[in-house]
């Protein structure tokens, strides 16, 4: 396998892993959890005096300390990507050690606990976010161990156990540079007798090592973690030994084979990943970080083409005319500032917050499947007769002129951990299914964000340069189709990954019929437009 292909595979498991468990895929669900934990702490405590352990004492003294944390402000406590991860954490792997040591006092337990903990794959769901801030972000791993995220210290440290267990879950998914990164960050604590309670199982750490450095290339590493863990040997069965020492002699061979180590250059800090890599639609995930950090950004020159404005578009606007503000010219790209009022966002959570379900997308046959490139939960509006949603619709017909009559249902979204959703078009393409209903395509788009986001979350256009920052009742409006009713290419778009804080959004996709004296096509010949051709020469 070619170096650049090597890169790319480690790149692309970020955003188009599939996944199944719920609870990591929308912020909002993780204070049900936190109802849950409560009740296991109660079953901790109770199995402390079962097990008479010092360990299973102190893990129910963490966690209690951690909830007079959390009680402070829930909200504020489960819109951290970190603490959103130890939640998770708590009930898995530390449950998991806690099991290890007293597996027939679990046993009388463990029916109970099943109902409380969240599963394997939240667990992953988690460390994947975690990872995705850092691939998209450039976040680094001492700073994530420090609790901090962005310039934010967020929290205080995390432990070796919790370093321990975010590395052997980057290694599962084969992403080996954080994976070493966390991986020795925790055997640094190690030496430094940070681990008191020996939760770090130190032979899995270093033959997890010596496997990293053999996965990237650095036999002459392998074998220095091996060798380093020689001390340890003393204390592991004989069955374990043998496995070591032909993991050891695999690696010499290696190394005696190439003469030499064949290190993959790979870093994940850098724009381009240490590679000279093609920028067009397969490699977007670059382009996506480079957007979600600010790195591309229009010229003085367009942007002192842009103007914040008075617009009415119905009898009604003309006495209250909305604030706009261009965010770009062609295709037309426009924010309403202050549409969206408090009592509906409300209205709007209460409604639709029960029914929440995660975020589905189109696969390659049609079929609608769960995926990694888009972690958060939505629910429709289907009862669309209450004042309130009535009165959005008539908002919306008045900001844009286009009639609501054969729009999609109003739809909300809350994003998960790291939540965030892949480069995308929201109209359907040649190549694929049209969208249910008969209504034809999607002309245009109003997206209004519910709440405010401290850190990322944004809106990011690449092939237009623009970033839009979520501003609780503001909303973004753009056109999908041109005159002639075909896909404007360079409106793909992302949701950059919520580094911190929880991000609400609701959704109305406007259909094409009923518009055509609304926004009538223009005269000239008809050009079939190919969706998927995008501009190469961004850099």
């Amino acid at each position: 396998m070619k170096k650049t292909e090597i890169v790319l595979l480690a790149i692309q498991i970020f955003f188009v892993t599939s996944c199944s468990s719920e609870l990591f895929s929308a912020i909002d669900d993780l204070a049900k959890q936190i109802e849950k934990e409560e009740i296991l702490m109660g079953i901790l405590n109770d199995m402390s005096f079962e097990t008479n352990d010092d360990y299973v004492s102190r893990k129910w003294y963490e966690w209690t300390e951690e909830h007079a944390f959390i009680k402070r402000n829930v909200q504020k406590y489960i819109a951290n990507p970190l603490n959103a991860f130890l939640i998770i954490k708590r009930g898995t792997a530390e449950i998991g050690l806690i099991e290890k040591r007293h597996p027939d006092v679990f046993e009388v337990y463990k029916e109970r606990i099943s109902k409380l903990r969240p599963s394997k794959a939240d667990l992953r769901g988690a460390v994947e976010g975690l990872l995705r801030l850092q691939h998209i972000y450039k976040f680094h791993t001492y700073d994530f161990y420090e609790g901090i995220i962005g310039d934010e210290l967020t929290r205080p440290a995390l432990t070796p156990h919790d370093l321990f267990v975010i590395g052997m879950e980057a290694y599962d998914i084969q992403d080996y540079f954080f994976a070493m990164e966390y991986l020795h960050l925790t055997r640094e604590l190690l030496g430094k007798k940070r681990d008191n309670y020996k939760e770090v199982d130190e032979v899995l750490l270093y033959t997890t090592l010596a496997s990293g450095y053999n996965q990237t290339g650095f036999f002459e590493g392998a074998i220095d973690m091996i060798l380093e863990m020689e001390p340890n040997k003393k204390v592991i069965s004989e069955q374990t030994r043998q496995h070591i020492d032909v993991l050891l002699n695999s690696y010499w061979d290696l190394y005696n084979m190439y003469n030499h180590s064949l290190i993959i250059d790979y870093d994940a800090y850098l724009d381009d990943y240490g590679d000279k890599i093609v920028y067009n639609i397969e490699h977007e995930d670059i382009l996506m970080s480079r957007a979600c950090r600010g790195n591309l950004t229009k010229s003085p020159i367009e942007l002192s083409l842009l103007k914040c404005r008075y617009v009415s578009n119905s009898p009604f606007s003309s006495i209250a005319p909305f604030k706009v503000e261009e965010a770009n010219l062609d295709p037309y790209v426009a924010l309403y500032i202050d549409v969206l009022y408090n009592n509906e966002i409300e209205y709007l959570m209460n409604e639709l917050k029960p029914k929440l379900e995660r975020a589905e997308m189109i696969g390659i046959d049609g079929e609608r499947i769960t995926s990694n490139a888009r972690v958060a939960k939505n629910a429709w509006l289907y009862n669309d007769t209450d004042e309130i949603p009535m009165r959005i619709d008539r908002r919306i017909e008045d900001m844009t002129g286009l009639t609501q009559s054969t729009s999609e249902k109003l739809q909300v979204s809350n994003y998960g951990i790291a939540g965030h959703y892949n480069l995308h078009w929201d109209h359907s393409t040649k190549n694929e299914a049209e969208f249910d209903g008969g209504t034809g395509n999607r002309i245009a788009t109003m997206m209004f964000y519910m709440s405010d986001v401290l850190i990322g979350g944004e809106t990011v256009f690449p092939y237009l340069k623009l970033r839009i920052t979520p501003d609780k009742r503001t909303a973004v409006f753009w056109y999908n189709l041109d005159h002639s009713g075909q896909g404007i290419s360079v409106t793909r778009h992302a949701a950059c990954p919520v580094a911190l804080g929880s991000k609400w959004v609701l959704n109305r996709w406007i259909r094409e019929r009923g518009q055509e004296f609304r926004r009538p096509c223009l005269p000239g010949k008809y050009k079939e437009i190919d969706d998927e051709l995008l501009p190469n020469e961004m850099f």
